[in-house]
């Protein structure tokens, strides 16, 4: 069982490894990490997913002082200083939410994405409060009564869902003691809608239509108010905790918000997790100082993001050399009858651009155009056209290898869009 010291408290938590950017999740009130589970059993196996129980919760051995989610927020800064992670997709459910979101806030470089679940960024009602506090009572004073159980399983995950009874019977195990600073830290939170412009980072918001315990209006607030957040995911039937009760639907709109997001593989120190960065920090599209104690070690400098973004039209235009454009944007290779939807070639030419980066000085980019249009004729009879950018990527790379005798350290590579790992042949899969 992992266990770690952070700031007093013994953080548990679960990592399941794996080569691409991380993704911390944390539980809401009163659940503890199982509560990913159905997310984690389905996940790529190249995604790592972090998840770790806050004070008060599950595994962790914490003390019963008074706690606020701006600590759960440190808790999860020194976290990820313990496993070596410099940014992470942060996400979480209901209290997970609240931390999430004051995370983004406090330690905005550490955030690469956000998901939000079930979740809010107001205070607490004034009825509700008057509630809980009463259910409180009664819980520390005669324990988790039938009726107690059965009121706060159907808050949580509605009257329907048999897989409530394992929750309920670990909330009868929960000790006493845990439960009043765990409810403060709820109650006694404030509202951030106004700080939520500061988040400028990626974010999507799901939440159940049938959650008794955050109105979906406060939801849809959150949408709106973030920056950068897409059109509300609403799950029909799904109730609080709707990752659990609903999984197939929340899996579907993850899976399709983490592919579409620019989460790279990490580099160097940072896959092992020893918490050192290397000295050239290699990710495309950043600027490097070339006055670095590089003594012996070759500093590849990519291109400037501005100077890509003006001349993005030419590379695309040098890389479908031979192709044309038709109607309703669609393009076809010259001698194929095989049609490529102008959205796979864009990833193509994304590809392209980044193996220009990783054969700068080595090879020309009129050789590398040269092989990539090669490449990409040899799959134009392809029968699953989402994966010939990949495939294009791996060829290409292949081919420079054979040509030039050269091997970049850093090798970029679009996510597939599937949660498979694609193995030798076109479209096969394990």
């Amino acid at each position: 069982m992992p266990l770690h010291k952070i700031n007093g408290q013994w953080i548990h938590y679960e990592d399941t490894g794996g080569n691409l950017w991380p993704v911390v999740l944390a539980h809401g009130l009163l659940m503890d990490c199982e509560m990913f589970s159905p997310q984690i059993e389905v996940r790529n196996p190249d995604c790592r997913v972090i998840t770790w129980d806050a004070r008060c919760h599950g595994q962790t051995e914490t003390s019963i002082d008074p706690f606020t989610y701006w600590d759960l927020a440190d808790d999860l800064r020194g976290l990820l200083d313990h496993l070596g992670i410099e940014r992470a997709v942060i996400g979480g459910a209901d209290q997970g939410g609240f931390v999430a979101l004051r995370f983004a806030l406090k330690y905005p470089e550490r955030v690469t994405a956000l998901i939000l679940l079930g979740t809010q960024a107001g205070a607490e009602d004034h009825e509700k409060i008057a509630t809980y506090d009463a259910m409180l009572e009664m819980w520390e004073a005669d324990g988790l009564n039938d009726q107690l159980a059965e009121t706060i399983g159907a808050i949580t995950f509605g009257n329907k869902w048999p897989g409530r009874e394992a929750w309920i019977a670990k909330w009868r195990q929960w000790p006493r003691s845990l439960l009043r600073p765990a409810f403060k830290a709820l109650v006694g939170r404030e509202d951030i809608h106004d700080r939520l412009g500061e988040i400028k980072v990626p974010a999507v918001v799901i939440h159940g239509a049938a959650d008794a315990a955050i109105d979906i209006g406060m939801a849809q607030r959150l949408c709106s108010d973030l920056a950068n957040a897409q059109p509300l995911i609403t799950i029909e039937g799904g109730g609080h905790a709707c990752n659990l009760t609903h999984p197939t639907l929340v899996n579907a709109a993850l899976q399709q918000y983490l592919v579409g997001r620019t989460v790279k593989r990490p580099q160097g120190t940072e896959r092992r997790g020893d918490g050192r960065r290397s000295v050239v920090r290699r990710r495309f599209g950043e600027r490097r100082n070339p006055v670095r104690e590089t003594t012996g070690r070759r500093v590849v400098f990519p291109f400037d993001r501005r100077m890509a973004d003006r001349r993005g039209s030419e590379r695309r235009e040098s890389l479908l050399a031979g192709c044309c454009r038709r109607c309703y944007g669609r393009w076809t290779i010259l001698g194929q009858m095989r049609e490529f939807d102008a959205h796979v070639l864009k990833q193509v030419a994304t590809e392209v651009r980044n193996i220009k980066a990783e054969y700068h000085g080595v090879a020309s980019a009129e050789s590398i155009d040269l092989v990539a249009r090669q490449s990409l004729n040899s799959l134009a009879n392809s029968k699953v056209p989402q994966f010939v950018p990949l495939f294009v990527g791996r060829f290409t790379r292949e081919r420079l290898r054979e040509l030039t005798g050269f091997r970049p350290r850093v090798e970029l590579s679009l996510l597939a869009n599937d949660r498979h790992e694609l193995v030798s042949g076109l479209g096969q899969r394990i």
